[in-house]
């Protein structure tokens, strides 16, 4: 099985990479992008998915910093402990478009999340869409560990949704859907890790069930499988129940103006396994596809048509211009993409907890960058 492997950040010497493959922080980028960045704001705790507001404001998913109770992996190793508990969040940014080096408005805590034991590579909240007074909010499915009895476990894998800032209720059970038709026909498993939210309906990309499914009036089905990826490294790579490729990884989405759905795949940690799909609005059917990408954690898409995939250990978002051209943004560790008028916003350091990653004279906190573009 690929996809626990590929989800599970910890242990992956979050630190070392930091430092030897990507830039220092905003100075370090500003270099080749003369537009920005700019911090909006740091101190996040593994920030992932952005989503813009009907108001223009910012929501946040945190991922959290795990807890205080701690487990081995299944093999005993002590050295690749997960951490649960409940500091999995929702920030809500108000003015991202004017404010700079911000600190964290919480406007929903308490959410489950597992980290390693500095905080580090968490999974738990990491999908957020709505507004202020209604927030949706996707929970980690249960990871493959003897999670304490004394963890609530109840919001594992499920689609949240908070009104009127009061505490959250479950509204669809998205790995209990994974478990009983498993869509990919693969071996069952479920990390919901983005959502968008359309007229009448809400999109859940399901980043180990290597699907996106769909919520309407309450109920749940499945709206697009995405291929594995079969070419490169993945080619004739044995997989699930007889199958072959990369399992593709959906992690982030998003919708042009003509309808047409977006979706990033993480793909193999090998090289150019990642992807952006283009999906039919109303059929799921793929209608385009973009590859030489490498671990995509985010996508985003202008007025102009140009495409922004963040790629994730490469630590750059790369534009893709109508025409093919390709251009780099450096940001270390970007996770999700939002785009309000001419300005994208970008989570950096996205498996940084508050406290950082421990780089000398930088700021690695989890952090939310913008650009003019």
């Amino acid at each position: 099985m690929q996809r626990r492997t590929k989800l599970t950040l910890a242990g992956l010497g979050v630190t070392a990479l930091t430092a030897a493959l990507l830039p220092a922080g905003p100075a370090a980028a500003a270099e080749t992008t003369p537009a920005g960045p700019t911090v909006v704001v740091h101190g996040l705790n593994n920030p992932r998915q952005i989503s813009v507001t009907d108001v223009g404001g910012l929501l946040v998913a945190e991922a959290g910093r795990g807890g205080t109770q701690c487990v081995s992996s299944p093999g005993g190793e002590t050295t690749n402990e997960t951490c649960i508990g409940y500091t999995g969040s929702v920030s809500w940014v108000p003015f991202p478009w004017a404010q700079q080096d911000g600190t964290p408005i919480r406007v929903l805590t308490g959410l489950l999340s597992g980290a390693n034991p500095k905080g580090a590579s968490a999974t738990g909240s990491q999908a957020v869409a709505g507004n202020l007074l209604d927030i949706q909010v996707a929970v980690v499915d249960e990871p493959h560990i003897a999670v304490p009895d004394s963890i609530d476990k109840t919001t594992y894998g499920t689609l949240l949704q908070s009104r009127l800032l009061g505490k959250p209720r479950i509204v669809a059970d998205i790995a209990a859907y994974e478990y009983a038709r498993d869509p990919d026909g693969q071996l069952p498993e479920s990390n919901p890790y983005a959502l968008l939210e359309l007229p009448g309906r809400m999109l859940i990309a399901d980043a180990a069930a290597n699907d996106v499914l769909q919520w309407r009036d309450g109920r749940l089905s499945t709206f697009a499988v995405l291929p594995n990826i079969q070419d490169g490294l993945c080619a004739g790579k044995p997989n699930d129940n007889g199958t072959t490729g990369c399992d593709p990884v959906p992690t982030g989405l998003t919708v042009d103006r003509g309808g047409a759905i977006y979706v990033s795949a993480l793909g193999n940690f090998s090289p150019n396994s990642g992807r952006v799909f283009k999906l039919d609005g109303r059929t799921g059917q793929v209608l385009q596809t973009w590859g030489d990408l490498t671990g995509v954690t985010g996508v985003a898409i202008d007025r102009h048509g140009n495409l922004y995939a963040s790629q994730l250990f490469a630590g750059k978002v790369t534009k893709i211009g109508r025409d093919g051209t390709r251009t780099d943004l450096s940001v270390p560790f970007p996770a999700g993409l939002a785009i309000s008028g001419d300005t994208l916003y970008v989570a950096a350091y996205s498996t940084a907890p508050e406290t950082g990653l421990g780089l000398p004279g930088v700021d690695s906190s989890g952090q939310v960058w913008r650009f003019r573009i």
